[in-house]
């Protein structure tokens, strides 16, 4: 009965495990662009201080770029073609930066970037674990 139990138990673990994952899964791609927008703009402000005019210029240029991730994503689902996606998403990276520097100053931008991959550097260090 004892095995049983733990079987269930087991399973039940693993079933809400793999639940978990899926719903996170679709993380920036599944919102829409104005909820990805304000939570890019939220880490932003997190890092370099933004007054109203700033603030809603920055908010427009990661709408724009979250809508378009978003057509990729769905246009990659029909094509597949994983090195076409990344150069496009690369490109579109490129030109969100340049909007951002024109709208904060380089030295500004260039804060706000090395926090970011400060954050994604350590986001990775804890996938192993």
């Amino acid at each position: 009965m004892a095995a049983r139990t733990a079987w269930v138990v087991l399973f039940t673990l693993f079933a809400t495990s793999l639940f978990a994952q899926q719903r996170a899964g679709g993380g920036m791609r599944s919102m829409d662009p104005e909820q990805a927008a304000d939570r890019q703009l939220t880490v932003m402000k997190e890092i370099i201080k933004l007054d109203k005019k700033e603030e809603a210029k920055v908010k427009e240029v990661f709408v724009t770029e979250a809508g378009e991730r978003q057509k990729q994503f769905q246009d990659m689902g029909q094509s597949g073609n994983r090195e076409e996606m990344q150069a496009k998403m690369q490109e579109m990276q490129k030109k969100r930066d340049e909007e951002l520097t024109k709208i904060l100053g380089k030295d500004r931008m260039e804060k706000y970037t090395k926090e970011m991959e400060k954050r994604r550097s350590e986001r990775g260090r804890g996938r192993g674990l």
